[in-house]
């Protein structure tokens, strides 16, 4: 399947979807479709897109009970690691959150999937449970999540992620976030990564400026260079304002 046809298609799913948001804020729920564009697709301080562009798609559906689901999809680029055919992956996810007091607190389940995988070898799709604590103190955020991997993707073994960021709101339009994380696999292929940067925001568009990298070499990284700091620049579109 031809990664284009992918996004032309869920690009029309969520043009519509903006639509029905329109219409849908009631018992159930509401839908927050965004388009991304970013030059780098990092996932734990690491690239996943070879440290090239790509687009990337998302449907969040929050309902007045409290349960929520959604849809994300990005390009994807392993060509480095001698895999030229997967080009997207799409993480499909569903929760409910709960509060004490001032602090929400989540539970997640989500399936990562790599539908155009087309090399021998073990699957790269995964489950991962996910518990999340948020809470905002006057302009003040600060997050904490928990996350468990049973299988990682090529039959990596099991993952444990602790993570938390904090973000200040300068202005309604301007924000400032700090995150920092420990991954610890069965493999022994162990990571802290981090990254700090700035959201600006203008109607229905977000510019975010990102800083970030992890602790792993060019050896620990599996041969490849995914790892090392870099800055990523992403524009973000919500279809629903």
């Amino acid at each position: 399947m031809n990664m284009s046809w992918v996004l032309m298609t869920l690009t029309a799913g969520l043009l519509l979807g903006s639509v029905e948001s329109a219409f849908a804020e009631n018992n159930r729920g509401a839908l927050y479709p965004s388009i991304f564009l970013t030059t780098d697709y990092r996932y734990d301080g690491a690239s996943l897109s070879g440290g090239k562009p790509t687009a990337q798609l998302s449907v969040f559906w929050a309902r007045p009970d409290n349960f929520y689901a959604g849809i994300w999809a990005s390009g994807v680029d392993f060509s480095d690691l001698g895999d030229n055919t997967t080009s997207y992956e799409v993480d499909i996810y569903g929760g409910y959150n709960f509060y004490v007091r001032a602090t929400r607190l989540s539970a997640e389940l989500m399936y990562s999937a790599f539908p155009d995988k087309d090399i021998p070898g073990p699957t790269y799709n995964f489950y991962t449970a996910k518990l999340r604590a948020t809470r905002s103190v006057h302009a003040f955020t600060f997050d904490g999540q928990l996350l468990f991997v049973p299988e990682g993707p090529y039959r990596s073994g099991s993952h444990w992620r602790l993570g938390g960021d904090a973000s200040y709101r300068w202005k309604d339009w301007l924000s400032t976030s700090a995150a920092v994380g420990r991954r610890w696999s069965a493999s022994g292929r162990h990571r802290s990564f981090w990254d700090i940067g700035a959201t600006a925001k203008w109607n229905s568009l977000s510019i975010d400026l990102r800083y970030s990298g992890t602790n792993q070499n060019f050896v620990e990284c599996g041969f490849v260079n995914w790892c090392d700091p870099g800055v990523t620049l992403t524009l973000q579109i919500d279809l629903w304002e």
